[in-house]
C-alpha cells in the first residue's frame, strides 16, 4: 500500500515499513525531529538552564543522604555506649559523615550522647534531637569541630531534646540555600551554651519556639546571616542570657509568632 508523506514542498512515497536506509524519507524525518528538539533546548534561556541544573543537583544530593540512627545504650550518661564517635552506636554502623543526617529522636528511655572528641568528617547533615513526653535525649558537645551543614533542611531540637555546648565545645550550624531559601535551627526543647561556643552561619537563624529555652550562661553565641532576616526569632520561647556573650548580625532579635513561611522559607525539614 502506498502512503503519501508530505515534507516541505514535495510529495514522496513510502512503499513499505522496513527499517529506513540512510537518505530515505523516514531517515530524513527522524533527523529533522532530532534537530527540532535540539533547537528547542537551544532556545532555553540561560536562567532556565541554570534552574534545571540546580534542580538536578538537589535531587542527586537528596538521593545520596544517609539517615544514621542513634543506637547507643539508654539510661547511662558515660561510657563507650554514649560516644558520638563510636561506629557501633549508629545504624547503619558508622559515624555520620558529610551530608549524613544524625537522627537522635529516641523513645522509651533517657539517652545521653557525648561528643567528646572532634569528628573526623568535615561535617554532618541535619541533626535531630528529641524523645517522647516522659523522657529526654541530651546531646553534650564538649569538643571542637561539631558542624552541621545541610541544604534545604533544618536541624531540630525537639520538645524533649536538649543540646548543651559545654567547656571546650564548638558547635557550628551552617545551612546553605538553594533557590533563594534560608533556614532555621528549630528549638522546641533546650539549647544551652555553658562554657563553649555556638555559631550560626550563613543563611541560618535561630528560631526559639514555644516551650523552648535558649540559655547563654558562659561562653558565646554568634549568629550571622547575609540574608535580610532576623538572626534570632523568639516565638513563645525564652532567650536567657545569664553570662557570656551574644553577637548578632544586622538582622538582630525579633519577637512574635513563628510560621514556616517566616523570612522566606526553606524546606520543612521533617
Amino acid at each position: 500500500m502506498n502512503v503519501n508523506v508530505k515534507r516541505r514542498d514535495c510529495i514522496v512515497h513510502q512503499i513499505d515499513n522496513k527499517t529506513p536506509e540512510r537518505g530515505s524519507v523516514k531517515s530524513v524525518m527522524i533527523k529533522d525531529e532530532a534537530e527540532r528538539r535540539k533547537e528547542t533546548v537551544m532556545k532555553l534561556s540561560p536562567s532556565s538552564l541554570v534552574r534545571i541544573i540546580v534542580s538536578l543537583i538537589v535531587i542527586a544530593s537528596l538521593a545520596s543522604v544517609r539517615a544514621a540512627e542513634w543506637t547507643g545504650a539508654p539510661n547511662v550518661t558515660s561510657g563507650t555506649a554514649t560516644l558520638w564517635n563510636t561506629a557501633d552506636n549508629w545504624d547503619p554502623s558508622g559515624v555520620p559523615g558529610v551530608e549524613d543526617d544524625a537522627d537522635c529522636q529516641m523513645t522509651g528511655d533517657d539517652y545521653t550522647i557525648n561528643y567528646f572528641s572532634p569528628m573526623s568528617a568535615a561535617s554532618v547533615g541535619r541533626v535531630l534531637v528529641d524523645n517522647d513526653e516522659e523522657h529526654t535525649t541530651t546531646l553534650n558537645i564538649n569538643a571542637d569541630r561539631f558542624k552541621s551543614r545541610a541544604s534545604n533542611s533544618r536541624s531540630i531540637v525537639g520538645p524533649n531534646g536538649s543540646v548543651v555546648v559545654g567547656a571546650g565545645g564548638n558547635a557550628r550550624f551552617e545551612y546553605y540555600y538553594v533557590s533563594g531559601s534560608w533556614l532555621y535551627l528549630y528549638t522546641d526543647g533546650d539549647f544551652t551554651v555553658d562554657g563553649g561556643d555556638a555559631e550560626f552561619y550563613p543563611h541560618t537563624a535561630l528560631a526559639i519556639r514555644s516551650g523552648s529555652t535558649v540559655s547563654v550562661k558562659n561562653g558565646s553565641l554568634v549568629t550571622w546571616t547575609d540574608k535580610n532576616i532576623e538572626n534570632i526569632r523568639v516565638s513563645g520561647g525564652i532567650l536567657n542570657i545569664e553570662g557570656g556573650t551574644v553577637t548578632l548580625g544586622d538582622g538582630g532579635i525579633k519577637l512574635g509568632e513563628y510560621s514556616d513561611d517566616l523570612g522566606g522559607g526553606g524546606a520543612d525539614g521533617v
